[in-house]
């Protein structure tokens, strides 16, 4: 069922496209690469230089940390290339075998797709991570990671809470206990809107398969451990996690605690207008949060973690973060790994990554007093709170053909949500389009 309201599709910054995975995109660009320009700039034989690429705010950390890789390597000049969130100029270079930067991002989930359609073109950095990877949780080491060697470094991760008005809630008389399972968030839910008035609904998401991406299904499937292929590699949606995870998203529907927003635009809109009083999101949503709810918001906000299934249950989830890799195209490996450390394994270069909004993996910049530190917006260190879900996330396998899964998945959610179609229906067509899309057997 179809509750909240229609408004205005928005466009997609960074923050969207990690809020939402990026894998649609980012199957239009592997699907139809052919047709894809390729990015200017330098190349990975370009003498002793280094290119480096990324996008929007992750290219402007790792372009400050430009003057650190100096210190180390004077004689190495560094371009910086952008790339979209897209992957339409990276693509083709991957596939020409020929032209790619010597170091770039990609999301999480996207990199074992990545590692499959294209083998061979990521240098190996187990040798090189090993003294490193005792630093990291496993969940985003699990992402960078195939037939037991390592290809990637983790580098931002998206550790999910539960944001909320302190306001709303203290004018409701609900209180963080009263949400700490499901059920008490949805009886709470029901309770706001009464008590509140104006059309406050307890939280927003999208409500009516308008947007790209099924993310708070992934949230729920993830805060249960859950997966979406079964024994042997199998595609399994039709599993209890899975029909759990919906049909909990269904009930918030059905119940009518929930605004209908598809889009980044939508999402900020009911922040701004005060028509949500909470919102799942993940740590790097702080800025959405101090851009949309302004002076007038400030200090209203806090966050826990995500309420439980039944009491005493998980409470954490992560989604979505990105990873810095090396083209085996490069002539220069040893550079390209002593800037990637530089970047995401010291305190200095995380520090870059860390004035962006990006949420590290690397857990020794969690000890930092700059990580520490209380944001005034807030007036409370914001940081540790999401360190202490990230600690204990488990790690969701998006696998190789991911991103064949995604159409089938999300027109799922959108049976389940605009219709009467119950999760197992949907569920199992989803397997069937899934299987046809990516050649895998239904478990």
């Amino acid at each position: 069922m179809q509750n909240g309201r229609t408004v205005g599709r928005g466009g997609m910054n960074r923050r969207e496209f990690l809020r939402l995975g990026g894998a649609g995109l980012a199957g239009a660009a592997l699907l139809g690469s052919g047709t894809l320009a390729g990015c200017g700039g330098g190349s990975s034989g370009s003498g002793g230089g280094l290119t480096v690429a990324s996008w929007d705010i992750a290219s402007d950390a790792l372009r400050n940390t430009i003057p650190l890789f100096k210190k180390k390597r004077p004689g190495t000049d560094v371009s910086m290339q952008s790339i979209t969130i897209d992957y339409q100029q990276l693509v083709p270079r991957l596939q020409a075998g020929s032209g790619a930067p010597d170091v770039f991002s990609l999301a999480q989930q996207d990199f074992q797709n990545f590692l499959t359609r294209f083998p061979g073109e990521f240098v190996d950095v187990t040798d090189r991570m090993e003294k490193y990877t005792s630093q990291f949780a496993e969940a985003p080491l699990s992402h960078a990671r195939k037939d037991g060697k390592l290809f990637a470094v983790p580098w931002d991760m998206g550790p999910v809470g539960l944001w909320y008005r302190k306001d709303l809630l203290e004018k409701a008389g609900i209180s963080p206990e009263d949400v700490a399972t499901y059920d008490g968030f949805i009886q709470a839910g029901k309770e706001l809107e009464q008590k509140v008035g104006g059309g406050t609904k307890m939280t927003a998401f999208d409500a009516s398969g308008g947007g790209t991406n099924p993310s708070h299904y992934h949230i729920l499937l993830n805060q249960q451990n859950g997966s979406f292929y079964g024994s042997g590699g199998k595609i399994d949606f039709t599993n209890e996690k899975s029909y759990t995870a919906m049909d909990l998203l269904d009930r918030f529907v059905n119940e009518e605690i929930v605004i209908d927003t598809p889009t980044y635009d939508e999402s900020s809109r009911a922040i701004s207008n005060g028509d949500t009083a909470t919102s799942m999101g993940a740590a790097w949503d702080v800025g959405t949060i101090k851009s949309a709810g302004g002076s007038g918001q400030k200090e209203k906000w806090d966050v826990m973690p995500l309420p439980a299934f039944m009491e005493g249950g998980p409470r954490e989830a992560t989604l979505s973060g990105s990873v810095l890799v090396i083209s085996s195209q490069t002539q220069n490996e040893d550079a390209a790994w002593d800037f990637i450390e530089q970047a995401l394994l010291t305190r200095e270069g995380q520090a870059e990554s860390w004035a962006q909004g990006l949420f590290p993996s690397w857990e020794p910049y969690w000890e930092t007093a700059a990580f520490k530190k209380a944001d005034p917006y807030f007036g409370f260190a914001v940081a540790p709170k999401f360190a202490d879900i990230a600690r204990n996330v488990p790690a969701l396998d998006y696998g190789p053909h991911f991103l064949d899964f995604q159409k089938p998945l999300m027109d799922a959610y959108s049976a389940v949500l605009t219709g009467d179609t119950t999760p197992q229906d949907a569920m199992a067509q989803a397997e069937e389009r899934a299987a046809s899309a990516s050649g895998l057997e239904v478990a």
